[in-house]
């Protein structure tokens, strides 16, 4: 949890079109800043409340499997049936938790449909519209964008729905594209041997490896080759079962799987930052390098300017000595 929901939470703080929209959208540089440390903050407490739910869950129905003994049908029902277990007392309590769930998923989905559909409009749309076109018309066509995304969305809810725990499908398939994103946007600011050559091959590799990784571990897991492997849970504290075969919770036997498909999805925007980062820095120091001079200081954190500053620094030196040295011997 701590190591990949590190590397969940970088590209969604800091590089993801949604908070980068709500950063420019701030009068100066500092508040942008200070938005992004807060909400990192906060990102952080939620995280760890609920691995503490998590775990609360598990005191609670570590005698009496609710998905087990039938009494819900998938493991994503879990936190609203621990919930209403304990809630149902209090007049309302229900129904603000749902509330609560709904206000959060339709202030996010809001807002990451609009930066989708801006992206959409910008980078697609615009190059093939004329120069006159109005503020209004660019608004209405977003608009549109936003209906059909928000629909096409909509009809993805049932497809998912027959892929298993969202939790692992949604981390999944985030982390095919995320390593490629977080590694490439490291190896621009960190790395100013880094060429675009380096850039496209190891986002490239990143993808590819990851995309392969995450499709044959979906694959393995609908052919039953590969379980979840959880806490030991038993049925024996259940009061009235209905139905209910009880399974004992073991190591699957998966020695057939391959190896790669084996490793926690949690740690797949991870490996897919460090395929980026080594494979762009393979290819960057076997192709030619970029021209310090030419090279945009702004684009590197603080610490690397100074070394390209001092690289330049040295190089002019380098070039004013040969030039009094042709002077000299002229």
């Amino acid at each position: 949890m701590l190591i990949g929901n590190t590397f969940l939470i970088i590209p969604f703080m800091s590089l993801s079109q949604s908070i980068i929209q709500r950063c420019t959208s701030l009068p100066t540089y500092s508040k942008a800043r200070m938005s992004v440390v807060l909400s990192t903050i906060g990102l952080v407490i939620i995280g760890v409340m609920y691995s503490f739910i998590g775990l609360l869950i598990y005191a609670k129905y570590e005698e009496c499997d609710p998905v087990t003994s039938k009494v819900i049908q998938r493991i994503d029902q879990i936190v609203v049936y621990y919930v209403m277990g304990f809630a149902s007392r209090i007049p309302g309590l229900p129904g603000l938790l749902i509330a609560g769930i709904l206000s959060a998923s339709l202030s996010t989905t809001s807002s990451i449909l609009n930066s989708l559909a801006a992206v959409i409009y910008c980078d697609f749309l615009r190059p093939f519209l004329r120069n006159n076109t109005t503020d209004r018309t660019a608004n209405n066509i977003i608009k549109c964008i936003t209906v059909v995304i928000g629909s096409i969305s909509t009809l993805l809810v049932y497809v998912v729905d027959k892929l298993g725990n969202i939790i692992q499908i949604v981390t999944t398939f985030a982390g095919i594209t995320n390593g490629a994103i977080v590694g490439l946007f490291i190896f621009g600011v960190l790395n100013p041997r880094g060429n675009s050559k380096g850039a496209l091959a190891g986002s490239t590799v990143s993808l590819l490896f990851m995309s392969w990784i995450a499709i044959g571990t979906m694959k393995a897991v609908s052919n039953k080759k590969i379980k979840p492997v959880t806490l030991p849970l038993r049925l024996d504290g259940c009061q009235a079962i209905v139905n209910a075969t009880q399974t004992p919770h073991t190591d699957p036997t998966d020695d057939d799987v391959f190896v790669l498909y084996k490793i926690s999805f949690f740690y797949y925007t991870m490996m897919g930052t460090f395929i980026m980062l080594i494979v762009g820095t393979i290819v960057s120091l076997l192709t030619e390098a970029p021209n310090n001079e030419q090279t945009n200081l702004i684009l590197f954190t603080p610490f690397v300017r100074k070394i390209v500053n001092k690289r330049r620094a040295a190089q002019r030196s380098k070039e004013d000595q040969k030039l009094v040295e042709s002077e000299t011997s002229c």
